[in-house]
């Protein structure tokens, strides 16, 4: 056998003494390659969003059992809130009666006050004469 010197490849040049059997094995090894890359990738996508499905479900969890808790009270506050009402209502009305009755009250006392003043005018007058 003789030992002829390796042709050297020039950058962009193709070497012709390799057969196109071999370069398809070659494509398809990196092409799997490529193909067992993006799956990796994948498969590690899909794992951190699982994780992330779980951790949401496990707060929407929390936050159900919380609202089961939570929803009495707010029926207990509603019922509270409507005698609350009732209550505020009723001083309103009560308000309203007080401040009528003082209205009145006023009236009698500027009466009387009137009263007075002439009563003390004549007897100033009767005093004076």
């Amino acid at each position: 056998m003789t030992n002829k010197p390796a042709k050297k490849k020039k950058p962009g040049e193709k070497l012709n003494n390799v057969s196109p059997e071999y370069d398809s094995v070659r494509e398809q090894t990196v092409l799997l390659e490529h193909m067992n890359q993006n799956i990796q990738v994948i498969a590690e996508q899909h794992s951190f969003i699982v994780e992330k499905l779980n951790e949401h479900s496990e707060s929407l969890d929390i936050i159900k059992s919380e609202i089961v808790i939570i929803k009495p009270e707010f029926g207990i506050v509603k019922s509270e809130l409507g005698s609350v009402k009732l209550s505020v209502k009723d001083v309103d009305q009560r308000t309203i009666k007080l401040e009528a009755g003082q209205q009145r009250i006023e009236q009698k006392l500027d009466v009387v006050t009137a009263d007075h003043e002439q009563r003390i005018g004549k007897l100033e007058e009767k005093v004076l004469t």
